[in-house]
């Protein structure tokens, strides 16, 4: 695992040096518009019943390059440093290179309004919880937690010419997928708005968890935006078309509020609400409607926090802190935390 490590540590050092020079020099074709280097250090705490655990660890270690190659083809590629996975065969071990790999795709932009993406990409979901990366999530919910959201696919997507709607259509391989060969696919439609107050991303989602049997995603995540205050409700409802009750059985509920002082300092609350109300039956051939949030799951979590930002106008270092509460019906769980995110940017 070490040498693998170092291997794509190399590679990628090496690319950086490359592309770093050849973006200086005036023949070059490329464009760079993001090349930069990120990672993630907390303190974690928490605690429940009688147990304790707590320590200094590492969340996040991510390499970013994003571009253009001409004016129709962009690029975007995030790699994931710390999560080598253990390969079993040759097959695998290719395969789990890219499970290290967040995004790696190209975009041929056919006209101002139509593009089609094809490699690997975030499934198209609703949802703003959702569209945080790993790296900007502090305590999220156990949906966000339970499926695979990075899958390779093709995708066309659609820019209405006032850049207020963008139309997603996403075909690729299903987040509950355990073999790339397995033929499990995901479809996903997705609206995105951006209007003066309010951004929206809401989505419908067939994703296959057996030959011919779907779990069907309603996703809507509404942003509001007034000065400094942005919030946003995010709602997923998950169910087969088999069900008797379709809405409401299976769902996430994640709400989030936060005010920015001065660009620097941030105050943020957040809370969610998820629950799987179909019965647990004790029976293999028993058909399981949602593979990720099992059924009599129930979790409400809580928490505040803040954001700090020492460098005026940059992101480039960031400070947090945070105290959360996981409530089920038999566990309640809190969780403190304080860490600091930062970003080399050779290249912005």
């Amino acid at each position: 695992m070490n040498k693998k490590f170092f291997l794509i540590a190399s590679i990628i050092v090496l690319t950086v040096s490359i592309f770093h020079k050849t973006s200086n020099a005036q023949d070059n074709k490329f464009k760079i518009n993001n090349l930069s280097i990120e990672a993630r250090a907390d303190f974690v705490f928490s605690a429940h019943d009688s147990i304790t655990n707590s320590g200094f660890n590492g969340k996040l270690l991510n390499f970013v390059l994003k571009g253009q190659i001409t004016d129709k083809f962009s690029y975007s590629f995030r790699q994931r440093l710390n999560k080598i996975l253990p390969a079993s065969d040759d097959f695998n071990s290719f395969y789990n290179l890219f499970g290290n790999t967040d995004f790696i795709n190209l975009t041929y932009h056919t006209t101002e309004n139509l593009s089609f993406t094809a490699g690997k990409m975030t499934l198209a979901v609703g949802g703003w919880d959702y569209d945080l990366a790993p790296i900007d999530i502090y305590f999220g919910s156990a949906s966000w937690n339970d499926y695979s959201c990075y899958q390779f696919g093709i995708a066309s997507s659609y820019e209405t010419s006032d850049k207020k709607n963008v139309f997603t259509f996403q075909f690729t391989n299903s987040p509950y997928i355990l073999n790339p060969n397995e033929g499990l696919y995901a479809y996903n439609l997705m609206w995105s708005g951006n209007f003066k107050h309010i951004k929206t991303t809401y989505s419908f989602n067939m994703f296959e968890f057996r030959k011919g049997k779907y779990v069907n995603f309603i996703a809507t995540g509404t942003k509001f935006i007034f000065g400094g205050f942005t919030g946003y409700i995010d709602f997923t409802n998950r169910a087969l078309f088999e069900q008797e009750q379709f809405f409401f059985k299976d769902m996430s509920l994640i709400a989030k509020a936060d005010y920015t002082f001065n660009e620097r300092l941030s105050l943020f609350v957040k809370g969610g609400y998820e629950v799987n109300d179909f019965p647990v039956i004790e029976d293999p051939l028993y058909e399981i409607f949602d593979p990720s949030i099992l059924p009599g799951y129930e979790c409400a979590f809580y928490g505040l926090g803040a954001e700090f930002y020492p460098l005026r106008g940059k992101n480039d270092i960031r400070l947090h802190c945070f105290f959360a509460v996981n409530q089920t019906p038999d566990m309640l769980t809190y969780q403190a935390n304080a860490g600091i995110t930062w970003r080399i940017k050779f290249k912005k």
